[in-house]
């Protein structure tokens, strides 16, 4: 050994939902967690969600009395939230590259989680360390601080 200290890992924590990502970098050995990205990704409101309505328009066939179905097979919020995955998994694969991410902790709500997996290249997917389905979006970064914090703890 040649008695020169490991350089710390950076750590990076992603944080989402179907309504809003977050991203941070954890600090240890005090769990202390530095926001990653400027802004949190949101899904934008969408002001004729309550016109939208869950059954799709009906149309006639140029010929006969036949009724038809005709929309979108997936409700307009649900692409909303694909759309989020697909955003998350684009900067979070950029700040893997651009600050040097050695391990990526990802928390997420369980759908999320499955659109964020069908999102995230090789590059993102390798520096995953722990996966966690669960919605801790509601949380303030204190809260969410002490349960990383949890991951570290020495299993007795």
């Amino acid at each position: 050994m040649s008695g020169f200290p490991l350089p710390p890992k950076t750590r990076l924590l992603l944080v989402a939902d179907g309504r809003r990502a977050r991203f941070f970098f954890v600090h240890r050995p005090d769990t202390r967690l530095e926001p990653a990205w400027p802004e949190d990704l949101v899904v934008p409101d969408r002001p004729e969600a309550h016109v939208l309505s869950d059954e799709p328009a009906t149309v006639h066939e140029r010929r006969g009395q036949h009724r038809h179905g005709v929309g979108p097979t997936t409700p307009p919020h649900r692409m909303d939230e694909i759309d989020l995955a697909r955003r998350a998994a684009e900067t979070a694969r950029k700040i893997v590259l651009d600050e040097g991410v050695d391990e990526l902790y990802v928390v997420a709500a369980p759908r999320t989680l499955g659109d964020l997996r069908e999102h995230f290249d090789k590059t993102v997917k390798d520096k995953i360390v722990r996966e966690e389905a669960k919605d801790v979006s509601k949380l303030d970064d204190r809260a969410l601080a002490e349960l990383v914090d949890t991951w570290f703890q020495p299993v007795v």
